[in-house]
């Protein structure tokens, strides 16, 4: 993790990835190749399945970029409507969440700096996952989002 690595995937390439809220994805680049400098993962999200994280906050910055789909993002106290093409940057420290609307495939592109959220999603069981979490810097401050109402 001390050395900087020329990374090229194809594409679908890099490590696949869960997530606790039902979320699948693929690292497309992480702290091993960059020297801990940042994360770049693909997240994916089914038809109907809002799925997010709880209302958080955390000491890395994040980044999204919309590749497909609609979500909901709430920022601070700001509920933003995101579609193809969103892209919306969020400082460490601030409390944020999203869930994906609709009945269509949802994927963003989400870039975290310093890196490291990978240890999160890779974890092998709630212990791990909770460390991990802790050396993060992550807080839980509050529910997901709650789905769209029709």
């Amino acid at each position: 993790m001390d050395r900087k690595t020329l990374v090229i995937l194809d594409a679908g390439g890099g490590i696949a990835i869960g997530s606790p809220t039902g979320g699948r994805g693929t690292v497309k680049v992480g702290v091993e190749e960059t020297a801990g400098s940042l994360t770049i993962h693909e997240s994916l999200r089914t038809p109907g399945w809002p799925g997010g994280p709880p209302l958080h906050k955390h000491a890395f910055d994040e980044a999204f970029y919309v590749l497909e789909g609609e979500y909901t993002f709430q920022v601070g106290e700001r509920l933003v409507k995101a579609s193809t093409g969103t892209f919306l940057y969020i400082p460490g420290g601030t409390i944020h969440t999203f869930r994906h609307d609709g009945d269509d495939p949802g994927r963003m592109l989400t870039v975290c700096t310093p890196g490291g959220i990978e240890e999160m999603f890779m974890a092998p069981d709630a212990e791990r996952r909770s460390g991990a979490e802790r050396k993060l810097g992550f807080e839980t401050v509050g529910p997901p989002l709650a789905p769209e109402s029709h």
